[in-house]
């Protein structure tokens, strides 16, 4: 319950300070004076748009309630969730300027999304012109469902179909690239085995070259071995030859001079390594052939790596590489095939327990439907509509929506004889004003938001069913808390507490007041919106108005 609301600097109001206890509390005063305004910073408080529209003039605005939330189990173990445990009253306040605004809540910093949450468990506000609400037709089956208590059900069924549709999604995007991914399996699939076939390994193709090298010029190769061979041992003055006898001269010397000792071996190594020359040429010598198959080979497998070269990389790393890549996405194409497969197992047990949810939402509004019904039709007949006649009109769906199996439309007959038909076509504001009231007197039995908030609901009504309406939100106000702005005199005099709403001028700027009402004071302002200000007779109504209203 709201107990305790300060406002600075907010649109015209400099400052107010306001408390409100339980029951029905009236607002009233003359048109424009700032009735709304009132609304509009418990709205700004609790999460609504905080618009440069509600600032004073260089100045920063500020709104702050005090509620006390005993009884409330649900609210205290939300706020324990988050971080938040007031002790005693929930104190929220909202802050803002031009371009930054802060919100507090038990003094701790909370961001907005946090108040509107927490402002669903405090206070339903009625706005001015809600009841156009019920022009939509998107709306009723809300209500209906509040009524049936089926939040958790019908919230349950959109988590389930928005995951349907979610899954439904995704499957077909998969499928839509469906032929690109084939075209990319395909090419993929081509390049891998133009790799394999060919099955590049680092190095080889150096190695080929120098085979290709010796097999082309094989005759030659052998002519230039044979030569080299005769110069270094076969002629009679082969190079063998020559350095055997310059090592016997060398041996002779260094028998004769020691220290030629090194000279000696240089031309014994020199030999030695003449020697190994020669034997190596042999082996290459043998191992030349002419072989045109071989070559032929050696070829095409230099070819074939060329090829490669060109479309995969420079060299056989490289091309590896890139065969690695290549299986990769392989996996990962031929892993969304997979995933294909598993979706669709997946979407056919979604829309089986989506239909059976659907299914069961059906049943439950089906069976509540007529008690709702009867419900609206008791609580029109208090407000001036005994002959009333109130309808939910389903239709139903070949499949599953966002809202289950069907639609739901309320229709009304306000007048005997007359047949049922949808809000949008027959009633009138007074009309949809009353059904919206009806409404919200039922959902609130069944609701634990301890404050309500009407905002000018009378919109459309007069004389007798005003004072049946005045009734009904005393009757709402019954075990909780009723914040009503009226213009009608039979509604303020049921009024538990009365406030008046009035501008006034300070220091030449416009600001507005607020005051609360008793005795001669509240039956003067009755007084004044029977259209009587100053008449005997109209005091003499007034009073007995607020007589009759038990206060």
């Amino acid at each position: 319950m709201l107990k305790e609301l300060v406002i600075k600097d907010f649109a015209i109001i400099d400052r107010l300070e306001l408390s409100f206890g339980p029951g029905l509390s009236c607002l009233t005063g003359e048109t424009g004076a700032g009735k709304s305004i009132l609304v509009d910073a418990i709205s700004v408080l609790l999460g609504g748009k905080a618009g440069p529209e509600y600032l004073r003039d260089g100045a920063e605005a500020s709104v702050e309630g005090s509620f006390d939330i005993a009884g409330q189990p649900e609210l205290a173990d939300f706020l324990e969730g988050q971080g938040y445990a007031p002790e005693g009253d929930l104190i929220i306040r909202r802050v803002f300027s031009a371009g930054r605004g802060k919100a507090y809540v038990g003094g701790s910093l909370a961001n907005i999304q946090m108040i509107q949450e927490i402002g669903n468990f405090l206070v339903d506000l009625h706005g001015q012109h809600e009841h156009q609400s019920l022009l939509r037709v998107d709306s009723h089956m809300g209500l209906l469902d509040s009524y049936c208590s089926l939040g958790g059900r019908a919230a349950e069924y959109a988590g389930t179909y928005t995951e349907l549709g979610a899954l439904k999604r995704r499957l077909a995007g998969l499928e839509g690239m469906e032929r690109e991914r084939a075209r990319r399996l395909d090419l993929l699939m081509f390049q891998k085995d133009e790799i394999d076939k060919v099955a590049p390994v680092p190095g080889e193709e150096d190695e080929l070259k120098a085979e290709r090298a010796r097999l082309m010029h094989a005759d030659r190769l052998r002519a230039l071995t044979e030569a080299s061979i005769e110069g270094l041992k076969d002629s009679d003055v082969s190079a063998l030859s020559l350095l055997g006898e310059a090592l016997k001269a060398a041996r002779e010397m260094e028998s004769l001079v020691p220290s030629q000792a090194e000279t000696c071996k240089l031309i014994e190594s020199a030999a030695a390594l003449a020697d190994e020359a020669c034997s190596r040429l042999r082996d290459f010598g043998r191992s030349l052939d002419p072989d045109p198959a071989r070559l032929s080979e050696v070829e095409e497998r230099l070819d074939s790596l060329a090829r490669l070269r060109k479309k995969y990389g420079e060299t056989a790393s490289e091309i590896l590489e890139y065969r690695e890549k290549i299986n990769a996405e392989l996996m990962g194409l031929e892993g969304s095939e997979a995933e294909i497969s598993s979706l669709r197992e997946a979407i056919k047990k979604s829309e089986a327990g989506t239909l059976e949810l659907a299914r069961g939402l059906t049943e439950a509004r089906l069976s509540g439907a007529e008690g709702f019904c009867k419900k609206v039709e008791e609580e029109l007949s208090g407000l001036g509509m005994e002959k009333a006649r109130f309808l939910v009109q389903f239709k139903a769906q070949d499949e599953p929506g966002p809202r289950g199996m069907e639609k739901a439309e309320f229709l009304l007959s306000a007048n005997p004889g007359e047949t049922p038909k949808p809000l949008v076509k027959i009633a009138s504001g007074g009309e949809l004003s009353r059904v919206m009231l009806a409404l919200k007197v039922i959902l609130s039995r069944a609701d634990d938001v301890p404050t309500l908030i009407f905002d000018e609901v009378d919109s459309g009504v007069g004389g007798r069913t005003a004072g049946a309406l005045g009734r009904k939100l005393k009757e709402a106000a019954s075990g909780r808390q009723v914040l009503c702005i009226t213009h009608l005199p039979q509604v303020a005099s049921q009024a538990k507490e009365h406030f008046l709403v009035e501008k006034e001028m300070v220091g030449g700027r416009t600001r507005v007041g607020l005051r609360r009402l008793d005795g001669e004071e509240r039956v003067k302002e009755v007084a004044r919106m029977l259209g009587g200000e100053g008449s005997k007779a109209a005091s003499a109504h007034a009073a007995e108005l607020v007589e009759r209203g038990g206060f």
